[in-house]
């Protein structure tokens, strides 16, 4: 976003229509949108980043859809943090200026329902029904209609805020039908078939410091013992010594007398 001097931005604003001089010092489009910085849990450098942004946009000098790219170049924040806070500052601040908008700036933001500045919107609570539009009340209706006693001239009685319809016996079953008020409360007692068996639980032994005894094994009937005789090996000690030890001698080399046509002497060869 380019940096504005005091200069340009009185161009700026001299040269805005009314309503979007309107918008920017309006207190309803600025609780709108401290309401929004407020619910996200913003440090106070990055509201008055989304305020600058904000208002630059209503400027002309961005455009709504460079919102959350010109906080982001600014302040170090989530990208997918900062694309919800500026689709909510576009759906509840700048929709309600996007006719002026669309039409000064060449944006094409959604209009919201209704124009501002209109007055505010009065609360449906605030309805009230004209005679013509009363609604009647039915016969099965009229079971529910609260009733109010008539108060004496010689005392005060309680107010009864809503009398009970129904018989005035106690309820004693679940089955009874509830027609609806005040009723008394009723405890309903416990079956008498009923039968309780103990939770059952788990039992944890420790270990018993005095040391366990081996069992004893008993044989029934007369013990044969089995006498198993090991006799003397039948291989010597020493299984070699009965080989006599030969003496080593190198087997005897017949020699061949080399024929004559074989020997050569070495006078005879070319030099």
């Amino acid at each position: 976003m380019k940096i504005l001097s005091t200069k340009e931005f009185a161009d700026i604003y001299d040269n805005l229509p009314e309503g979007l001089k309107t918008a920017i010092n309006s207190d309803v489009l600025n609780s709108a949108l401290n309401d929004i910085l407020k619910n996200n849990h913003l440090a106070d450098s990055k509201a008055i980043e989304f305020r600058r942004i904000t208002a630059a946009i209503i400027l002309g000098v961005v455009h709504p859809e460079d919102l959350e790219r010109e906080v982001i170049s600014k302040v170090h924040m989530d990208p997918r943090a900062t694309k919800g806070i500026a689709d909510e500052i576009r759906l509840k601040v700048l929709s309600r200026v996007a006719g002026e908008l669309n039409k000064t700036h060449g944006f094409h933001l959604p209009v919201a329902q209704g124009v501002y500045p209109n007055a505010p919107q009065q609360p449906l609570i605030a309805h009230a029904l004209t005679p013509a539009d009363q609604p009647t009340v039915t016969s099965r209706q009229e079971s529910s209609v609260p009733i109010n006693p008539k108060q004496s001239e010689g005392g005060v009685n309680p107010l009864v805020i809503h009398k009970y319809q129904g018989s005035d016996q106690p309820v004693t079953s679940r089955e009874d039908k509830y027609e609806g008020g005040l009723a008394r409360p009723t405890f309903y007692s416990p079956d008498s078939h009923s039968d309780f068996s103990p939770t059952p639980y788990a039992h944890i032994e420790m270990g018993d410091e005095r040391t366990s005894s081996e069992p004893s094994t008993v044989r029934m009937g007369k013990e044969q013992a089995k006498i198993v005789h090991y006799s003397a090996p039948e291989a010597p000690a020493n299984p070699f010594s009965g080989i006599q030890n030969m003496p080593q001698t190198k087997p005897a080399v017949e020699k061949k007398d080399v024929p004559q046509s074989n020997v050569v002497n070495l006078k005879d060869l070319p030099q």
